[in-house]
């Protein structure tokens, strides 16, 4: 059938070409979401994958708020930033192949302003990819927490799952209580790609 319909030779590279690695904007950039912003589309959201960014999340925060800040992607692969048990929580799903939680030393202190994580990618040209990375967390520009992910996403974060702000509405990307909608005053996220 295919020789009959012209459509030979077929083409079977699927990744590389729904490869959204090449985004609408490579060049670094600032964005600004609101919550209740979902489904952003991975071709579309800030360029996270093979590349250092940073995410700061800004509201009046307490230890006793709990939820997602921001995600992107679900159970098939991706990152999130929320607070769990009173501590501020980045997580870094390899499509369910390894697990990455960084976590901060302490609980979040009363009325704080801004909530941060720095993604250091460990190939600051983005020529390498899949490399590792360092995650830095700042509650008020003070450091609460540090650790590592050793391996990343290199083409695709989630074929069909995009960023949400102030809960999960696809599916989790780690271990925490579903759709996890933020329970305090988030009232923006900034994410600033390098």
């Amino acid at each position: 059938e295919a020789a009959r319909n012209n459509v030979l030779p077929l083409d079977w590279r699927g990744i590389s070409r729904i490869n959204t690695n090449q985004s609408v904007s490579q060049q670094p950039t600032r964005s600004v979401f609101y919550p209740g912003t979902i489904g952003i589309p991975e071709r579309i959201a800030p360029p996270t994958k093979n590349r250092s960014f940073e995410i700061a999340a800004n509201g009046n925060f307490q230890s006793t708020d709990t939820g997602m800040l921001v995600t992107q992607g679900g159970i098939d692969g991706g990152w999130g930033l929320y607070i769990l048990n009173g501590k501020l929580t980045f997580d870094y799903n390899l499509s369910s192949l390894a697990h990455y939680q960084v976590s901060s030393s302490e609980p979040i202190a009363a009325n704080t302003k801004k909530l941060e994580a720095e993604f250091i990618y460990d190939d600051p040209t983005g020529v390498r990819k899949g490399a590792g990375a360092t995650v830095i967390l700042k509650s008020d520009g003070k450091k609460i927490g540090e650790g590592r992910v050793d391996r990343t996403l290199p083409y695709v974060l989630s074929p069909n799952e995009g960023m949400d702000i102030g809960a999960d509405y696809g599916s989790p990307i780690g271990s925490y209580p579903f759709p996890f909608p933020f329970s305090g005053a988030l009232t923006s996220v900034e994410i600033d790609t390098k």
